[in-house]
């Protein structure tokens, strides 16, 4: 009597390897195109405009991740049968982590096209000086994208004094978050006006009607409170008559 003895990978049928290695490739490339896409800001750009998309991804890779894993044990099994099953298990993990990435590649296409238009926060405080705190933002940018952020104080007599000038662009996600601090002497200006613009722009004019504005520009314009003219203090004496 002839015993034939059979090792693993030539007991398992090849529709069992190949959907293995098919789902292993799968599962090797999602933690690849996660770490891309967070490095370009896609990610953090799915997850602010797709929240719906981006839990069913999260889904869909989870239910592949868990069939996956049921696979692996199924195929340590002896039997055909379970091999047989693994076969199944695998291609619906193939076809649920392969879903996930499609879904992802499409979402991340499609935000990556918005334009989030960019914002300056201003507040004004007085401790004694006039104390302007500004916070140029702006999101969605790609990373070669720079814009300029500039703030210019209006006299009363007409004349414009640049305050403030700089060209930045943003961090690895597409945020852009620039603070700014400018103290100026009360008086001195009847208004400040703060732009962003991209470099490469025409210089906004903010005088013009927001809806008049180009795409990708943020105005904020405020008048300077005016210093009030101290009393000037008097004395009086009591007259005293002439002998």
């Amino acid at each position: 009597m002839k015993l034939e003895t059979q090792t693993n990978s030539e007991a398992d049928p090849w529709p069992v390897r190949l959907v293995a290695f098919l789902t292993a490739t799968l599962t090797l490339l999602t933690p690849v195109a996660g770490a891309f896409a967070a490095a370009t800001g896609g990610l953090t750009r799915v997850l602010r405009h797709e929240p719906g998309w981006s839990l069913t991804i999260v889904i869909l890779l989870t239910l592949g991740f868990l069939a996956m894993i049921l696979g692996f044990v199924l195929l340590t099994a002896a039997s055909d049968k379970s091999k047989a099953r693994a076969t199944r298990v695998f291609a619906i993990a193939s076809v649920l982590i392969a879903l996930a990435l499609v879904a992802g590649t499409w979402v991340a296409a499609t935000t990556a096209q918005i334009r989030e238009e960019p914002n300056i926060a201003v507040s004004l405080t007085s401790d004694p000086e006039l104390k302007f705190s500004a916070t140029y933002t702006a999101s969605g940018l790609q990373a070669s994208e720079r814009m300029i952020l500039e703030a210019d104080g209006f006299r009363p007599d007409g004349r414009v004094d640049p305050l403030f000038r700089s060209v930045s662009g943003p961090d690895p996600t597409g945020l852009l978050s620039a603070p700014v601090s400018l103290s100026i002497s009360a008086g001195s200006y009847a208004q400040v006006v703060f732009r962003a613009y991209p470099v490469g722009a025409p210089r906004p004019d903010c005088n013009a009607a927001e809806q008049n504005r180009a795409a990708g520009v943020a105005c904020a314009m405020l008048l300077v409170p005016q210093a009030t003219p101290s009393p000037t203090p008097t004395s009086s004496m009591p007259s005293s008559p002439i002998p």
